[in-house]
């Protein structure tokens, strides 16, 4: 066997692809995440950077994001799967689409590759991984780490698939191949994920619209709390998606910290696509829970979003005013509650609710 190792013509290769597959992320969003939280206008550039082709893209976000590759979500089995094939002598190769630079400098990183090799001159997607690999070791025996129905064509060319929570169809694809294989699924459950991701226990907090409701003894008002049920919905989508956005935002500090480093999104179990999908979609779920609401309340939905949009970038970082602004939130489900029942909040329970909630935050 060792004289077989030190045969280039059947030299062993491990090879592992980057995104969603050694990482639990994937570093174009990554990217794309940090320009929101830095630098949120330049989205707006986006469409016309994708004109530019994905590597042109790739490489303008590379010129505005740095990464912290220290401080990315790896697969540890993964990882640890790459260590025992280097100690059998086989050589291990990080192969990913993305930039060089990158896949370099996580190969650096983490010592277990013998060579890392990304995206220069052209996009390394799919055909043109095995074409370079065929290139470069013609006759080497291979071992393939990947996830997406692109990486079949690389598959078609390995003795061994190692494939990262695959769909049913790519599942279907592989076992079409008949080569031996091992499905890794490390993302089961996504719908708790995204149930925990959006806080639902949270929304017990909005109960707060229904209190004008019972203020004013409208107990048998059957318009008035079908309007604060509406009213309960919308603050709740806008909450979550606001959750979301704030865990989007404190990422970086997330994943290095001990007690929130496993959340859904820090840990990578809930991918940064998907978070940055949630946003938009809550945001809508909360513009159709009020349609047919008096316009006031979108008035204090836009107030409350607006006020965490300035909180999280801004207003935490100075204590006194977080205290206040927190209270206000609170205060801001009461007033919901009463525009969307149309029931007058009186200024003993706005005055009250202010000075509990104050001093509850």
């Amino acid at each position: 066997m060792l004289s077989a190792l030190n045969n280039k013509e059947t030299q062993l290769l491990y090879v592992v692809d980057l995104d969603d597959s050694l990482l639990a992320t994937d570093l174009l969003f990554e990217r794309v995440r940090s320009l929101f939280v830095k630098a949120p206008l330049a989205l707006l550039l986006i469409p016309f950077m994708i004109l530019r082709g994905k590597l042109g893209f790739k490489r303008w976000l590379q010129k505005k994001v740095e990464l912290d590759v220290a401080n990315l979500p790896y697969r540890r089995e993964i990882l640890q799967a790459v260590i025992l094939a280097k100690q059998r002598g086989e050589k291990t190769i990080l192969l990913s689409a993305s930039l060089q630079e990158d896949v370099k400098a996580i190969a650096v990183f983490l010592k277990a590759f013998d060579e890392a090799i990304g995206s220069d001159s052209v996009n390394l997607k799919g055909q043109k991984k095995i074409d370079l690999l065929k290139e470069k070791y013609p006759s080497a025996i291979l071992t393939y780490t990947g996830d997406c129905v692109e990486d079949l064509k690389i598959w078609s060319s390995c003795a061994k698939i190692i494939a990262i929570n695959p769909s049913h169809y790519l599942r279907s694809k592989i076992e079409l191949l008949g080569k031996p294989s091992e499905l890794i699924y490390d993302n089961k459950n996504q719908f708790s994920l995204v149930v925990k991701q959006l806080r639902i226990y949270q929304w017990v907090k909005n109960l707060l619209v229904f209190l004008p409701v019972f203020a004013a003894h409208h107990f048998f008002e059957i318009s008035t709390w079908v309007h604060s049920l509406r009213a309960f919905f919308a603050f709740s989508f806008l909450a979550s998606g606001v959750y979301v956005f704030n865990d989007i935002c404190d990422l970086e500090n997330d994943r290095k910290q001990r007690s929130k480093k496993n959340r859904p999104l820090a840990s990578g179990r809930l991918s940064v696509k998907t978070g940055l999908l949630l946003i938009p979609t809550c945001l809508a779920l909360s513009m159709i829970s009020c349609y047919g609401a008096p316009w006031k309340l979108f008035a204090v939905l836009g107030c409350y979003l607006l006020m965490n949009v300035a909180y999280s970038f801004w207003i935490k970082e100075w204590l006194a005013l977080d205290v206040v602004f927190l209270a206000i939130f609170y205060t801001l489900r009461i007033i919901a509650g009463g525009v969307a029942s149309e029931t007058v909040v009186s200024e003993w329970l706005l005055s009250f609710s202010v000075f509990f909630f104050f001093g509850l935050a």
